[in-house]
């Protein structure tokens, strides 16, 4: 899209703490137990949380709290990461995810397969 390549994980907290950061690793399989894609998620406190009054430089994950970890892909540059939620996605300024959710849902997107998340590491309040 627009030069740019989104990965976009949505994970929630089902711990009873804040969560300041955390590191894990989701893959996807076929149905034959294939694995077909794989990617390292981290969520720092360096991780810019992204509202339509513009970007945070951090956000402790509520107990319940469900958001969106964006890893934007441009060639020839770095990966860049930022946290928002699915309702914000539409709101903070990105036209090409403005456009996107004009025209159909998140869900609409989502990759096909058997999804585990292993978490590595994190840091609660």
């Amino acid at each position: 899209m627009n030069g740019a390549a989104y990965l976009i994980t949505e994970v929630q907290n089902t711990g009873q703490a804040g969560v300041t950061a955390f590191q894990g690793k989701w893959t996807i399989s076929d149905e034959l137990g294939n694995k077909v894609a794989a990617q390292e998620i981290k969520y720092m406190s360096d991780t810019l949380y992204a509202t339509p009054q513009g970007a945070k430089p951090s956000h402790v994950i509520a107990p319940g709290e469900k958001l969106l970890i964006v890893i934007q892909a441009i060639s020839g540059q770095p990966d860049s990461v930022f946290a928002t939620t699915e309702d914000n996605l539409g709101k903070i300024g990105n036209p090409v995810f403005s456009e996107m959710l004009k025209k159909s849902k998140l869900s609409d997107y989502r990759a096909k397969g058997k999804f585990t998340f292993e978490l590595e590491n994190s840091v609660t309040q």
